[in-house]
């Protein structure tokens, strides 16, 4: 995923096809993560591809803050928008990028915990068959069966 210059001890990041992550303008640092969210959320692949060829892991796994969010969706990482809106191909994409599948929110909640409380099953099959964690934080998913969800494909 990175490599580190010994001259000066940056971070190169990699994209999944190899490239190297271009360096991203100081607007793009602060922007990127919540434009990646909301991109997210309205299950706009196109800018979330656009978005993660340049973003860097700790940008695609950041939570959103308090300034940009409902007090409800604190916390919420891209691949929580993609999950809540049953959006395979994103919730794809983003754990390609290295979004991360057990990510919590402020409530503890994770994507997979997202898409059993909305009682959806595609998400969640691919999820689990990508090794999310049933337990997050010690919270177990208590609504729904998840032993009766089947991946997608």
């Amino acid at each position: 995923m990175g490599a580190i210059c010994s001259c000066c001890e940056v971070v190169q990041e990699y994209n999944p096809d190899g490239s190297p992550k271009p360096i991203q303008a100081k607007d793009q640092m602060k922007n990127d993560a919540p434009d990646l969210r909301r991109a997210a959320c309205a299950c706009d692949l196109e800018e979330m591809e656009k978005l993660l060829q340049r973003m860097l892991r700790k940008q695609i796994c950041s939570g959103a803050q308090k300034k940009e969010v409902e007090d409800a969706e604190i916390g919420m990482t891209a691949l929580h928008y993609s999950a809540s809106a049953n959006h395979l191909r994103g919730c794809v994409k983003l754990i390609l990028y290295g979004a991360d599948i057990d990510a919590c929110d402020a409530k503890g909640q994770t994507p997979l915990h997202k898409q059993m409380e909305l009682g959806y099953r595609k998400v969640a099959g691919f999820l689990l068959k990508r090794g999310a964690s049933l337990n997050a934080q010690g919270k177990l998913i208590a609504h729904g069966n998840a032993s009766h969800v089947s991946p997608p494909f």
